[in-house]
């Protein structure tokens, strides 16, 4: 009943009512049983037989309800004959335990860029190119049969003819993982997991299958770690892919008429059309799509029949009649009658002709849906319901013709490597497909197989997220997750005891499209919408025939050329990038990851588009772009016509109340992306870094305000429970010391501009004790800039605590916040935590930027920084910088940056060195630079950022501008003339060394000269007096000595 219900309120009562035991002894049973199946270091789940040939899968995908993020897995294997018993039964005898403490494992992150990864695909063969799609002999003996009977769609008729010879199938769930499928590591420890179930069950290869977003990195990752992974197969899951299928398809009919005549033949409801156009709802789109496709080829064959001898079709009528009931039977008399195949052959034929313009562009725009749904489409399903691999193997290269041809340029890459490993894989591999890994049987009906992830989906993703029987209820456990997932093959075999016992038990039901009630309904839908057709445009008679312009069937409108052009050459387009893509990845294992030119879509959605009207924004900009034009263009026509009229002598006064180069309008600072700096310094390093490859750490610096950010996004339970866990994540760094440093956030601070700009809160918060839970979001609270202090408080209050010390162990901790530092450490002698506060380690510093490279300044040995911003890599390549070569190479700094994906390693050290190489103390001169081309309280040029200024740096042979960047450390004035320069040379004027001079000579070229009968042209100008540039070269000054007074 728990089971069943999920309610402990029905429980409550029914035990009230003697029926039943309590709820609390439900779980308790529920927890027994996670302990008795939970087996140690075994992946496969209780249910699966650990024995080759049962031809075992796995899947994995996302969970994602309200702020539950987890990664979910099925495990499955064809059923044996006999009946499965497990193997370790054995209840725990006493009270039972009401919680699972399930064992949670450390993921290593994943460091190496996926972009590292090439592909080496295959040139495509002449049996790819040149392999036509055509009706098949049951296809066409049930189409004919349909035009005169109500018989079931296609997938219910089907049914009837194929014995599926392969056994059901068992599904397990496997443990979760609690953490975004997406993540880098979590795929790789998901892969790992796999080829672990497949040595469990003695298989020498393993089959996974993902959708696309999880596979792309899955294949990235298998290249980057071969041969770790060679002998796992990662399939693309074929439900995914068919909703990309039909999503391209829905861009090709997307308002074309078929919308307007499926709702007014009442096939489809008005609100239903969106998630059949846009491919969304995969039940609603193979229905309608089958319906549609059959109607119009019902109308297509109807004119192939007005070409042939009545008597030849009365004949082939008899034919279909007299066939046997029998699948075998009925195969063999269709493959051997000639006149059958004399006509389905004629009609393939006059088909392809349609296709290919015969009854005008209308006819060949329905003649080629039809193909995409009733030829491949169909063969598609075919292929998976009978898991029939070499099938779907030869189906692959026209469905990713498709994707190239409508704009679907992921699925049509990573589509491309799908088909060339399934065709290259192993013969021991195709053999374990072919047992049954290819996809799912969960009923005895035949023909009733269905895809790896659609079988995900409504197994693990449904009851998981049901109120009644998930675990939407246990989003702040991590344990009772795997409980729920460890005892569910225990607790189906309870609930189907339960049903066998009351005898309600039913046996199997027919396919849905079998029963009475679902034919009669399809067969009307299809007659109600060959009326709506013939009624409206028939695209196979006249006038449609006639004309030579692509019709909306709907409207009778014509298509332009371009939309013409555009989808009945959607195919051929397809397929002509598809083999130009394979070729250039075949000669070069870099091209396949660079990107896919994409194709304007044309089609009538396009056409029947409402130009966007401007703004009232936008229009009061262009109305004050034009006013600062017209104030140019009058300036310059004064200076040329009034001799007394002196423009450079204007121009050396502000135009505007703030510099526009260096502040918007309102007053706010210019910024720039900060990393986009960073990113270019990291290509400047000769040594990349692997998490296998670092050196020996002897102590790790840790940004705290990265910390909080993110431990606090995911964090669960109490203020408690999540010093604990961050303390846990903090022990668990490389080396002896670890140095865990904060921020301080004053309200008078330098930053509060850029703290404005933030959309910072400044609510008073406090954590009262570690009981209290967090009423907010991690990302909301971390907004609240008094908050970010009441952490960093909190940590330091608990971490002193004696209970912290088995989690401290042998590690030195350093916890500095507001100027003041702790070093803890543990005495297991007398089971306490010992707190001091070391001299050399004090200091006010209200940024962690400036404190990190205080206390890198301060300690030896080899250092791990664990921080993400530009800042501080900037202020540590400063810092070396000024150091010698022996001092630089007597230790090595290292930081460890980013999240998720994007964590990397940065060899600071070999990064500083070949700064150094290129020019002698440009490493020491960047804090000026970042200074000076904006930083957190700095403004930057407007649309100037900082990788080009490094550049011309660089390119200085004279040491120029890398001396006037450094007079902004200096305790000297700056260098006005030198930054004045770099300035000028920033606006290309590389000669100039006045910022007066470059302003008029910009503001003449942007304006051209005046001409006698267009005095007032368009103009641009350049806002930046000379008084404002050197104010701003003070406040830089003052950025550029905070920096050096921090470094020592």
């Amino acid at each position: 009943m728990g089971t069943l219900t999920g309610s402990k309120t029905i429980l409550q009562m029914l035990n009230r009512l003697g029926h039943t035991i309590s709820y609390d002894e439900v779980k308790g049973i529920e927890t027994e049983f996670a302990y008795t199946c939970s087996y140690e270091n075994v992946e496969t789940p209780d249910g699966m037989r650990l024995e080759d040939g049962y031809g075992t899968g796995l899947a994995w995908d996302n969970y994602d309800v309200n702020i539950l993020h987890a990664t979910v897995g099925i495990c499955y294997q064809n059923k044996s004959p006999q009946a499965y018993q497990s193997e370790n039964v054995e209840m725990r005898v006493g009270r039972k335990r009401r919680r699972f403490d399930g064992s949670e494992r450390d993921i290593q992150p994943f460091c190496i860029p996926l972009k590292r990864a090439k592909f080496q695909l295959d040139y495509p063969s002449d049996e790819e190119s040149h392999s036509p799609i055509k009706l098949q002999n049951i296809d066409f003996h049930w189409f004919l049969q349909s035009t005169q009977a109500k018989l079931p769609l296609f997938t219910g008729y089907y049914s009837n003819f194929v014995r599926d010879n392969l056994p059901q199938q068992t599904i397990c769930y496997m443990e979760p993982i609690s953490a975004f499928p997406t993540r880098n590591d979590v795929v790789r420890e998901a892969m790992n997991r796999s080829l672990k179930v497949a040595d469990e069950t003695r298989q020498e290869y393993a089959t996974v299958t993902y959708d696309l977003a999880v596979a792309l990195k899955a294949y990235s990752i298998q290249v980057l770690k071969a041969p770790r992974f060679d002998n796992l197969l990662i399939l693309l899951g074929n439900f995914h892919l068919e909703l990309s299928l039909f999503g391209a398809i829905d861009t090709f009919l997307d308002e074309s008429g078929a919308g307007y005549l499926l709702t007014e033949s009442g096939v489809l409801a008005e609100g239903s059309l969106t998630g059949f156009i846009g491919g969304k709802f995969y039940n609603r789109c193979t229905r309608v799509h089958q319906i549609l496709a059959n109607t119009m080829e019902r109308l297509l064959y109807q004119q192939y029949v007005n070409t042939k001898p009545s008597d030849d079709i009365d004949e082939l009528m008899m034919i279909v009649e007299n066939a046997p009931s029998d699948q075998l039977m009925t195969e063999q008399y269709l493959q051997e009658n000639e006149t059958f195949q004399n006509h389905l052959s004629s009609y393939d034929t006059y088909f392809n002709e349609v296709m290919n313009g015969r009854l005008g562009p209308t006819a060949s725009f329905w003649a080629m849906y039809i193909f995409m749904v009733n030829r491949l489409y169909r063969d598609l399903q075919l292929a998976v319901r009978t898991n029939d691999v070499s099938l779907y193997v030869s189906l692959l290269p026209a469905v990713v013709d498709i994707f190239f041809g409508l704009n679907r340029p992921n699925y049509a890459r990573w589509g491309s490597l799908f088909f060339h490993n399934l065709k290259n894989c192993n013969d021991r591999i195709r053999e374990l497909l072919d047992l049954g890994a290819f996809s799912i049987r969960r009923t005895g009906r035949n023909f009733a197989r269905s895809s790896i992830d659609m079988t995900l989906e409504q197994t693990v993703n449904r009851d998981a997220a049901s109120p009644m029987r998930g675990m939407v209820s246990y989003r702040n456990s991590d344990n009772a997750m795997r409980r729920w997932s460890i005892t569910t093959t225990q607790r189906r075999m309870s609930v189907s005891e339960l049903r066998n016992l009351l005898g309600m038990e039913s046996g199997e039901h027919p396919a849905k499209q079998l029963c009475p009630g679902r034919i009669k309904k399809d067969n009307s839908a299809m007659s109600a919408l060959t009326d709506t057709v013939t009624n409206a445009c028939d695209p196979f008679t006249n006038p449609a025939t006639e004309s030579n312009k692509l019709l909306n069937i709907a409207t009778g409108k014509s298509a332009s050329d371009g939309t013409q052009v555009y989808l009945l050459k959607a195919l051929q387009r397809g397929h002509e990038k598809h083999q130009k893509f394979q070729n250039e990845c075949a000669e070069d294992n870099q091209r396949f990851l660079k990107p896919i030119s994409r194709t304007t879509v044309e089609n009538f959605v396009k056409e029947n588009r409402k130009k966007k009207k401007k703004t009232s924004m936008a229009v009061a900009k262009v109305a004050a772009e034009n006013s600062r034009d017209v104030f140019g263009r009058i300036l310059l026509v004064a200076s040329e016509t009034i001799p007394s009229f002196d423009l450079k002598h204007i121009l050396f006064f502000p135009v505007t109340d703030v510099p526009l180069c260096l502040a918007h309008s309102d007053g706010s600072l210019v910024k720039t992306q900060k990393s986009e700096f960073m990113k270019t310094l990291e290509t400047r390093q000769t040594e990349l870094l692997t998490r296998t490859s670092l050196p020996v750490i002897d102590a790790t610096l840790i940004d705290g305000g990265l910390l909080l950010h993110t431990e606090l996004l995911f964090a669960k339970g109490t203020y408690g429970n999540i010093a604990r866990h961050i303390l846990s994540k903090v022990c668990a760094c490389r080396g002896k010391a670890i140095h865990v440093l904060f921020d301080k956030y004053n309200d008078s601070s330098i930053k509060q501009v850029e703290r404005t700009r933030r959309g910072t809160d400044g609510t008073p918060f406090v954590i009262a004790g570690p009981e209290q839970l967090p009423k907010q979001s991690g990302s909301q609270l971390l907004k609240n800039g008094n908050f970010k202090d009441e952490p960093a408080r909190f940590l330091l209050r608990k971490w002193t605590k004696d209970h912290y010390g088995f989690i401290i162990g042998q590690k030195t901790i350093y916890a500095f916040y507001g100027g003041h530092c702790v070093k803890l450490t543990h005495d297991s002698m007398i089971g306490s935590v010992l707190a001091e506060e070391p001299e050399n380690l004090q200091g006010d510093h209200e940024e962690a930027d400036t404190l990190i490279a205080f206390h890198v300044a301060s300690i030896g040995g080899n250092i791990l920084i664990r921080a993400s911003d530009t800042d501080v890599l900037v202020i540590l390549l400063g810092m070396l910088g000024t150091q010698s070569e022996t001092e630089r190479s007597s230790r090595r700094l290292i930081m460890d940056c980013g999240a998720g994906n994007n964590r990397r390693y940065i060899d600071i050290s070999n990064l500083a060195d070949e700064l150094e190489k290129k020019s002698i103390g440009l490493a020491a001169a960047l804090p000026g630079l970042h200074a000076f081309t904006g930083c957190d309280f700095t403004s930057s040029f407007y649309r100037k950022g900082k990788v080009r200024q490094l550049a011309m740096m660089e390119e200085d042979d004279s040491g120029r501008y890398l001396q006037a960047v450094r007079s902004l450390m200096s305790q000297q004035p700056p260098d006005e003339v030198g930054l004045s320069s770099l300035v000028c040379a920033m606006y290309g004027q590389k000669k100039l060394m006045n910022v007066n001079e470059a302003r008029y000579i910009i503001f003449q070229r942007m304006n051209g000269k005046v001409k006698e009968d267009d005095p007032l042209g368009n103009v641009k100008n350049i806002d930046c007096d000379p008084s404002t540039m050197y104010e701003h070269f003070e406040n830089e000054n003052q950025a550029g000595k905070l920096c050096r007074y921090h470094l020592g």
